[in-house]
């Protein structure tokens, strides 16, 4: 990677200890593209870019010169956000897989696979492997045969034999022993059915799930699943009634899925209702609201930012906005990063449940709107349209969010 790419790669880590910060609300990628294009309209007067130097040499006097290990600095950098902002943690580890190259995409795709730093993706964990075995790395190749074992469902037997052929051909040291002749290539699901056939009736719930089973074949073996009595069971057979149109059924079966363990069930009985579309108005709302307390009872983040909306609104509940706001508080700790930042910002604007604080109330209107919380985009745009408090007046601001709710969009 060239010095120039790298720094432009590494000017959106934001470190103050380098004197290196995004802009208010700009997540990593957004940080990258604004660099891009400035850069395209020849505007050489990058702060960003300048304190991105600053950063490059002052990485270079630590003695991390080149890019293994500036991608080993980045991911060490990333794992401090893992649990407090696993969307900036991701981020940041992928943005150290692309400075570090191979090296360091294997150890992302590894993680991603196995959930290392809290962050699971096996859909793009073996999306980066079998892209690196296209460029003819031989431990990707070997790494896609090992994971037959432990992921079949995501890497089928013919695929992990043409790997493991691959690492041979290319050298790689722990594959020049030959694979077996009856090594097994079939079909996961063709194993599956041979096990189940044999007597393992848990794995109903396995072929329920696989792509290559008739929708007639699913139903079957949901209903013996449901019949073992297995929670995952519970919740697919109550997608699918409600696929048809059964929502009472499928209510009921979420509601057995959340007492046998999958709490966040609770979130699916509660939508089955077909309640308005804010949960403190209409007919349904005791029944609703009901649902979201036995969730939030269990962590689940979404049901405890509903609860928080309940209590600063006093509806389904008594207004009590301190309440209001530890739920919120804790949503938020717990990953729900729309409603959860939306409503406390509100809560530090206007003083609900703790202290005024118009400026932390802004940065979390900002993480709202980083994601698309349309209201927390037009509750921005009011804020720099006239200022508030000592949040100053900022018409660009005021302009920028307006023009991202699709308030306005002339």
């Amino acid at each position: 990677m060239e010095k120039a790419s790298l720094i432009h790669s590494i000017a959106s880590l934001a470190d103050n200890a380098y004197g290196l910060t995004l802009k208010p609300g700009e997540n990593v990628i957004d940080a990258r593209r604004r660099i891009e294009e400035r850069k395209e309209a020849l505007d050489r007067e990058l702060v960003c870019l300048h304190k991105a130097e600053k950063t490059y040499a002052a990485l270079k006097e630590r003695g991390i010169s080149d890019e293994e290990d500036i991608a080993s600095f980045v991911a060490e950098y990333a794992k401090g956000f893992v649990g407090k902002n696993d969307e900036k943690a991701y981020e940041l580890f992928e943005l150290s897989a692309e400075i570090g190259g191979v090296r360091a995409k294997i150890e992302w795709a590894k993680s991603l696979l196995y959930g290392t730093y809290g962050i699971t993706s096996k859909e793009e964990g073996m999306a980066l492997l079998r892209e690196l075995v296209r460029g003819g790395n031989a431990e990707a190749a070997y790494l896609i045969y090992l994971l037959h074992d432990e992921f079949p469902d995501f890497v089928e037997g013919e695929e992990a034999k043409e790997a493991y052929l691959t690492a041979m051909n290319l050298g790689y040291p722990l594959s020049l022993t030959p694979l077996p002749l009856d090594y097994d290539v079939r079909p996961y699901t063709a194993i599956l059915r041979e096990r189940f056939a044999s007597g393992e009736e848990h794995l109903a719930l396995e072929l329920a799930k696989r792509k290559d089973v008739s929708p007639e074949e699913r139903v079957d073996f949901l209903l013996l699943a449901v019949k073992l009595g297995q929670p995952e069971a519970y919740e697919l057979y109550g997608d699918l009634l409600l696929e048809q149109g059964e929502d009472e059924a499928g209510k009921e079966n979420y509601i057995h899925a959340g007492e046998f363990g999958r709490p966040h069930c609770y979130l699916k009985a509660a939508k089955a209702l077909h309640a308005s579309p804010h949960f403190y108005e209409g007919g349904k709302q005791e029944e609703e609201l009901s649902f979201y307390e036995l969730a939030a009872m269990n962590n689940v983040p979404e049901a405890l930012a509903k609860m928080g909306m309940a209590y600063l609104r006093g509806k389904g509940v008594d207004v009590n906005p301190k309440k209001g706001f530890d739920y919120l508080q804790k949503a938020k700790r717990l990953g729900e990063s729309y409603d959860a930042p939306y409503y406390l910002g509100q809560c530090y604007r206007m003083g609900l449940g703790t202290k005024k604080d118009v400026l932390k109330g802004v940065r979390y209107l900002e993480m709202a709107a980083k994601i698309g919380h349309v209201h927390a985009m037009l509750e921005l745009a009011k804020i720099y349209e006239k200022g508030e408090g000592p949040v100053r007046k900022n018409e660009q601001k005021a302009a920028h969010f307006l023009f991202c709710s699709g308030a306005r969009r002339d």
